[in-house]
């Protein structure tokens, strides 16, 4: 026996097939399509962080620079976090899915944490000695440093090693099954309801 039709459908063709609004459904699917891409971008990022830094280790005469490189790859590693938060936004706002309301609120902290590491570097310069915010940093000295597995700026901390990765992959993963979830129990409602009809 060949297992139901639905079994098959992902979550972004769910929420295709099951948000009334053509626009909202489209703009859904299309911002799930771009959080998965972002965590493969992140995936990316953070093998090239932890490149950059073995090499900065080698105690090679380019340290420094090396060094630097991979504060410039920790700032594309905040751009997928945020993205990936933004995008979840999308989904939730266009889906009206109660299970995304609950995963957005879930992950909210840890996301917007990623989100204020991004700012930090569009907004560097304003850090920077004589930028306006430097003295308002809580170590106006600070700007990048790495303290472990974390990255520093300011005085404030963010995990940039392979285990905020799993994060991430957990709050995606998350999203996504819930999404299938949530979706699949529309999809077979709608199909229930226009059998009925017919």
């Amino acid at each position: 026996m060949r297992p139901p039709f639905s079994d098959h459908l992902d979550a972004e063709t769910l929420l295709l097939r099951t948000i009334s609004d053509r626009t909202k459904a489209v703009r859904a699917m299309i911002a799930l399509s771009k959080i998965n891409g972002y965590l493969l971008s992140a995936r990316f990022q953070i093998g090239r962080i932890w490149g950059f830094l073995s090499m900065a280790e080698s105690h090679s005469p380019d340290w420094s620079m090396w060094q630097t490189q991979s504060f410039q790859e920790i700032h594309f590693y905040s751009i997928c976090w945020a993205k990936i938060w933004k995008m979840m936004q999308v989904v939730r706002d266009c889906s009206g899915f109660q299970s995304v309301k609950l995963v957005c609120r879930r992950h909210r902290i840890i996301l917007e944490r990623y989100t204020d590491l991004r700012d930090q570097f569009e907004h560097y310069d304003e850090r920077m000695p004589a930028g306006k915010k430097n003295q308002s940093l809580s170590h106006p000295g600070d700007l990048g440093n790495l303290s472990g597995k974390g990255f520093t700026l300011g005085g404030k901390h963010w995990d940039v090693s392979p285990a905020s990765l799993a994060e991430l992959e957990k709050i995606v993963a998350d999203l996504n099954a819930e999404i299938h979830l949530e979706g699949l129990t529309r999809y077979q409602d709608q199909q229930l309801k226009n059998k009925e009809l017919s």
